[in-house]
């Protein structure tokens, strides 16, 4: 994007990344009414493009890193009371927004059991 033709550094963190998450959203009613064999190949490919989805952003980033330092822009990881204000900033938010609508509520209860367990196992990713 050109972004290190303006800036001297480039700030990476887990916690803001450059990218959009991949979510793949479904109707449960039009789910449950697929034959199954349908209901298989449409998990699976979910799986398979969020995979690729992550995999390709990656890259990209191992692609774009030295373009940004050939042009004089320092890699570095955000400050961790920075990361920390943004985490906080943002648990609050969706805090907020999970007290207004119990569909974002059970949506950030699921992605937080997800969050918990894959941390138990793949911490420091």
């Amino acid at each position: 994007m050109g972004f290190q033709e303006i800036v001297d550094y480039v700030y990476m963190s887990p916690a803001r990344q450059p990218t959009d998450m991949y979510i793949m959203y479904v109707n449960k009613d039009a789910f449950a009414a697929l034959p199954d064999d349908l209901k298989v190949i449409l998990t699976e490919v979910g799986w398979a493009e969020g995979i690729k989805h992550f995999g390709l952003g990656s890259y990209e980033l191992t692609q774009a890193s030295p373009v940004w330092e050939a042009a004089g822009a320092t890699i570095a990881p955000i400050p961790k009371e920075v990361e920390d204000a943004v985490v906080e900033s943002a648990l609050a938010f969706y805090d907020e927004q999970a007290a207004k609508d119990p569909f974002f509520k059970k949506t950030m209860e699921s992605l937080r059991a997800w969050r918990d367990a894959y941390n138990k196992v793949l911490p420091k990713l």
